[in-house]
């Protein structure tokens, strides 16, 4: 076992020195052919073998807003999230858009935030948040709404792309997200979870690509055209939402669906990146509002691209 645990790391390291989408796209095709439920660990290889910035930052690149929907738990955090990603995202920004629950917004404004605030009540229409209320999955209503809130926003945006990040995660190297052709960054999670495929499979149909594979990445570029395309009206989210399952854990994933449905219907879009986030308890990088909180999480996770610091990680 600890000659398979060798092998695994030594695997890993190699993976993550290959620059070539070319080498990447091959290895991709062999375990589609090969292995249709690909392991953890080939799912992990698969991601640290794409390429670090497939997009080329020279030239014009389109403005693009940054959306960051938050609850308490995370409000420590949002300082530093907001400041790496203005730091670390290649595309010029042009706002910052933080969205809570409205009875959160007065302890929001507190923070003093860079960023529009805004309420989830005066951001959703009714058809949306009754869809979320009446969801049978109690304890996951709050995460059921930020998923309708993301794509929400991001449907009613006139960005040419909206960067639609995690609270909790924290961006740790610069690269582009979005070209001037509309060419995105993709990446792939090392988790599959079968059944956010199984509620996209019931709204979509079954997907073309990728098949084992999931998006499930913290943060991800989404294009507003692209959302109206998957819900050309809003009663088609509120089918997406209302097409879950509603037994046991939610089967709704919002970047799933994106990434499947990117993926299936516009794969000439589709730039395939390195994910390689790393979950870590934020009570190793305390204190959380210090001026070199982004030098010290760069210098723990030197080859990570994000750092997603969960509440539930102790």
């Amino acid at each position: 076992m600890r000659f398979i645990g060798t092998a695994r790391r030594l695997l890993v390291q190699i993976a993550r020195v290959n620059q070539s989408s070319g080498l990447a796209n091959a290895w991709l095709g062999a375990v589609a052919a090969l292995n249709p439920s690909p392991s953890p660990f080939i799912r992990r290889l698969t991601d640290v073998i794409q390429v670090s910035g497939p997009i080329e930052s020279r030239g014009g690149l389109p403005q693009i807003d940054i959306l960051v929907p938050c609850d308490p738990r995370d409000f420590e955090l949002l300082r530093p999230v907001i400041d790496s990603a203005l730091e670390n995202v290649l595309n010029p920004v042009f706002s910052v858009h933080v969205v809570v629950p409205d009875r959160e917004l007065e302890g929001a404004r507190s923070l003093d935030i860079e960023g529009n605030l805004l309420g989830e009540e005066a951001l959703l229409p009714e058809s949306l948040k009754s869809a979320v209320t009446g969801a049978q999955h109690t304890n996951r209503r709050g995460w059921l709404m930020q998923q309708v809130v993301k794509f929400f926003f991001t449907w009613q945006s006139q960005a040419r792309g909206v960067l639609v990040l995690d609270a909790d995660t924290v961006l740790l190297r610069p690269r582009a997200f979005l070209s001037d052709s509309g060419k995105q960054l993709l990446s792939f999670s090392h988790e599959y979870v079968p059944r956010y495929e199984d509620h996209a499979g019931r709204v979509w149909g079954p997907r073309a690509r990728h098949k084992g594979f999931s998006y499930v990445t913290h943060h991800q570029l989404m294009q507003p055209w692209i959302v109206r395309e998957m819900f050309p009206r809003v009663s088609d989210m509120v089918d997406w939402v209302c097409s879950s399952a509603n037994v046991g854990k939610s089967d709704v994933s919002e970047y799933h669906s994106y990434g499947r449905w990117l993926s299936d219907q516009h794969p000439e879009l589709v730039a395939l990146a390195r994910w390689e986030n790393k979950s870590t308890p934020r009570s190793l990088l305390t204190p959380l509002d210090s001026g070199d909180f982004q030098d010290r999480i760069r210098a723990m996770f030197p080859q990570y691209f994000s750092a997603s610091l969960h509440a539930y990680l102790r």
